[in-house]
């Protein structure tokens, strides 16, 4: 009887702790959108049991479980202790949360399907947000750089000429000569080659400048050399009627009237802008040299006071066919007309002679 009973308290014994030890559960299920009922992907599952989230949810030492659902929508949640109400809870930015209580029951571990569970949008109308995206006035790519001229407000009224003394790289002379690493550039426009000079381009016709200091072959197979300037124009593509005018007076009280004009419908582009303006340019040179002429040093003196004025007048029209949306077809031309008056006054003074020579140059 004594070893009867020594047996059935070790099977006792040894059936207590099984019973005793606590069931878990899995969860598992879907998350998807309510309207379209595509899987959401990243979205935060927590569990927490019910008395702990009555008592404060949020409490990082009160959840059971924090998972995300995969790229299908799919989550798992292992280990949950069943036998007790649990408080399920599933968010993600842009949709409303999903709440729900639910029970898991059983004395041993306990796998309960969810389902589909549809997560609803936030539909809470937001201030509205305008991202403005501004181009920077010099922009740099690996073959060439830009030169933004509408950024540049110091320019109105001027020339080409004006635009170039304001571009990095480029140097100009008091003479209008436009040097690029010591040496003439080409000058395109449009990316083509033109006969126009610097003066005959008024600055407000201008959308950029792109400086190429090694181009490719699409603008010269030798090399270009030097380099290569091409000036943009600018083009109005908007949609219907459209087009501005524009009026500004130097310094030199020198007037400036041009506009443009553009007719879009369908795939035809017709576009036009002109512009006449006045130009004065006072340049002043001087220069001390000494020479010896005959065993005798001769100082020099020389004044150069070039006034070049008038009117010049510069028109450009096109068309444009837009194939489809990367190919367009254009057809357009440009025209220039000018009449400038040089007058020029040099002085030169030595101590041996005294000089004045007046030069007058119309073209």
């Amino acid at each position: 009887f004594a070893l009867l009973c020594f047996a059935y308290g070790c099977v006792f014994a040894q059936a207590g702790p099984a019973l005793s030890q606590q069931p878990n559960g899995i969860l598992y299920g879907k998350i998807i959108d309510s309207i379209s009922s595509r899987p959401l992907e990243g979205v935060t599952i927590q569990v927490v049991s019910k008395a702990a989230a009555n008592a404060g949810k949020t409490d990082p030492s009160r959840v059971l479980a924090t998972v995300l659902t995969n790229k299908k929508g799919d989550f798992n949640i292992e280990k949950i202790p069943a036998n007790q109400t649990l408080h399920i809870q599933a968010t993600a930015i842009g949709y409303l949360a999903f709440e729900a209580d639910i029970t898991l029951a059983g004395n041993i571990n306990v796998i309960k399907d969810l389902g589909n569970i549809k997560l609803k949008a936030d539909e809470r109308q937001l201030d509205p947000v305008v991202v403005n995206s501004l181009k920077p006035l010099l922009e740099l790519y690996l073959d060439k750089k830009v030169y933004n001229v509408e950024k540049d407000l110091s320019i109105a009224g001027g020339t080409a000429v004006d635009v170039l003394k304001n571009v990095p790289s480029i140097t100009v002379d008091v003479d209008g000569g436009v040097t690029l690493r010591n040496a003439t550039p080409q000058i395109f426009i449009d990316g083509r080659p033109t006969a126009l000079s610097l003066e005959q381009i008024p600055a407000d016709q201008i959308a950029s400048i792109e400086i190429l200091s090694n181009p490719s072959a699409k603008y010269d197979a030798s090399g270009g050399g030097a380099g290569i300037l091409n000036i943009v124009l600018k083009k109005n593509r908007k949609a219907g009627y459209n087009g501005n005018l524009r009026a500004s007076i130097d310094s030199r009280l020198r007037p400036s009237l041009g506009g443009d004009f553009n007719i879009k419908q369908q795939r035809v582009n017709f576009f036009a802008s002109g512009q006449v303006f006045a130009r004065k340019n006072i340049t002043t040179v001087r220069s001390s040299r000494q020479e010896m002429l005959s065993n005798r040093q001769v100082d020099i003196e020389q004044n150069n006071k070039p006034i070049s004025a008038g009117f010049m007048g510069f028109g450009r029209a096109g068309i444009d066919y837009l194939l489809d949306n990367r190919t367009t077809v254009s057809l357009s031309g440009n025209a220039f007309k000018g009449d400038i008056e040089v007058n020029d006054l040099l002085n030169i003074k030595s101590h041996k002679m005294h000089l004045k020579l007046y030069l007058i140059i119309q073209s």
